[in-house]
């Protein structure tokens, strides 16, 4: 979305935080799961720190860090997790490699992005 002054705001991140801390169902865009929700493990907000991730890859890169032509395919490259590295942002393509590690143990929280 745009705000005054032609500020970005992002949006509709909040399914996490509004579920219990753990939450085991699904609901969104494909190209967005994160590999927990892929492999029916419980999640938290570190879910939506991935689904930030791959909106970041997309406005730099002008396209998805994952896609395919089937969900089991789209499935298979989000857990395991390459992607071609943002060339010429070297400051955004360390924050995206932050963002999209598979494990979420391992995956940055917001506090330490921010």
């Amino acid at each position: 979305m745009i705000g005054n002054e032609n500020q970005l705001k992002i949006a509709d991140f909040g399914i996490s935080k509004i579920a219990h801390q753990y939450a085991t169902t699904y609901c969104g865009t494909p190209y967005y799961i994160s590999p927990e929700i892929i492999n029916r493990l419980p999640y938290s907000v570190k879910t939506d720190v991935w689904s930030l991730g791959v909106v970041l890859y997309e406005l730099c890169m002008r396209k998805m860090p994952f896609d395919a032509t089937t969900m089991p395919l789209l499935s298979y490259l989000i857990t395991k997790g390459k992607y071609k590295e943002i060339k010429g942002f070297n400051k955004v393509d360390k924050l995206v490699k932050e963002m999209l590690i598979v494990n979420p143990d391992k995956r940055s929280s917001v506090e330490e992005l921010l």
